[in-house]
């Protein structure tokens, strides 16, 4: 497959970030580094370098809204709510594109199984000429809800 993907689109992915380690947020604060998500940006980043998450897990508790970010540099550049009340299996996907080093596109999505989901695009103006920490990041709305990330993985792609 990778030979595949190579000749059709001249790139093959890299996965540089994963984790099937279970992580529970089990309050309203925000969660530092969400399951090994934390990837180094090099500094100046070429036109076209594109990060692209995939996570997955479960939410439960007392109001189960939980949000899920996309974090660059220390900036949120995507934020994905799932505003269920019931408790439920959710995946969320995040990609971004850096046209330059002062520039990128983002666009997510998040669907659960007990709501239509959310998509986003988004453009980001997040200062990446010197290396920068790309990461994920889950808080909850309610101290009594629980999100468990259940796994993630995170490709690199140069196009």
């Amino acid at each position: 497959m990778s030979n595949y993907l190579g000749e059709r689109f001249g790139v093959t992915p890299e996965i540089v970030a994963g984790s099937n380690t279970t992580y529970t947020e089990e309050s309203d604060d925000t969660v530092e580094n969400c399951l090994d998500s934390r990837v180094t940006v090099p500094g100046r980043p070429p036109a076209g370098l594109t990060y692209r998450y995939k996570l997955a897990g479960q939410a439960g508790g007392g109001n189960d809204a939980h949000t899920v970010l996309l974090v660059l540099n220390g900036t949120t550049i995507m934020t994905l709510t799932a505003d269920a009340a019931d408790a439920a299996d959710w995946v969320a996907e995040f990609t971004v594109r850096f046209t330059d080093s002062q520039t990128q596109k983002i666009m997510g999505y998040m669907v659960q199984n007990s709501f239509d989901g959310e998509v986003d695009f988004a453009t980001g103006a997040v200062d990446c000429t010197a290396e920068t920490v790309l990461e994920v990041r889950i808080t909850n709305t309610d101290a009594s809800d629980s999100t468990t990330c259940e796994m993630l993985t995170c490709e690199k792609w140069v196009f």
